[in-house]
């Protein structure tokens, strides 16, 4: 192999830098100890932007005029990928990394591209989600049961508390159920794949669009979710082994 040669040393502006990326004659990078991002001129080093992150930046990638990185978030440092709008800073949106783990980023023009260091795996991963599993394999073809279908059933958790619930089809929507009646629930929050001999957890089911009024007595409750990805103009679809 031939041998490294250095063309420019570079000192960062930060201890601890984790998170980079290079979008031309810029370089991004993410600081474990301070939480915070910084943009680089790559040939002086000087610092023309900074923010605060809002977790601990493991991984970064150019995504044309903004960036995508990854955050440890939390007590359990639970990641998740956001984007940060040059100039503007992180958006509030954020999609989980599958089980909630996950290190580096690639970017193809597409598609993201997620590492799971310790478990050897790479993920594509898009801004939709889940769709659904295979039922059933011929030479040519998959069958594959939709969320929506009334007949699917899957484990599912509400992000923002951790509440766990049982996602059914309804044809259009999925109804989240048996959710704890103490779940605080809002309109808008983001449901994800749970922990299942199907899915990986972490994966975007959709969001709450509305919250079942509770009987009395009760002893759980139920919600409507409006799925993430179009499952009516699907055109590719990644496989996920299990």
């Amino acid at each position: 192999m031939k041998a490294i040669e250095e063309l420019q040393r570079i000192p960062s502006p930060s201890p601890a830098p984790q998170a980079l990326s290079c979008d031309g004659d810029r370089l991004w990078i993410g600081s474990r100890d301070t939480s915070r991002i910084y943009g680089l001129e790559a040939h002086t080093a000087a610092v023309f932007e900074e923010g605060e992150a809002p977790g601990i930046p493991w991984g970064a990638v150019v995504t044309g005029d903004d960036i995508r990185f990854v955050l440890g978030e939390g007590p359990d440092d639970d990641r998740f990928i956001r984007r940060y709008i040059i100039g503007h800073g992180f958006k509030s949106e954020s999609i989980p990394c599958p089980e909630f783990t996950g290190s580096y980023l690639g970017y193809d023009g597409e598609n993201l591209y997620l590492s799971q260091f310790y478990k050897g795996r790479i993920f594509v991963i898009d801004s939709a989600g889940e769709i659904g599993r295979i039922i059933e394999v011929d030479p040519l073809s998959s069958r594959v049961l939709l969320l929506s279908d009334p007949t699917s059933r899957l484990p599912a958790l509400v992000q923002r508390g951790r509440w766990w619930a049982i996602a059914v089809g309804t044809q259009q929507h999925v109804k989240l159920r048996f959710i704890s009646q103490d779940a605080v629930l809002r309109v808008g929050d983001l449901v994800v794949t749970g922990e299942g001999r199907s899915f990986h957890a972490g994966i975007p089911i959709g969001r709450i669009r509305t919250v079942d009024a509770m009987n009395a007595g009760a002893l759980d409750q139920s919600a409507i979710v409006d799925p993430a990805a179009n499952l009516g103009a699907l055109t590719r679809v990644l496989v996920v082994r299990k």
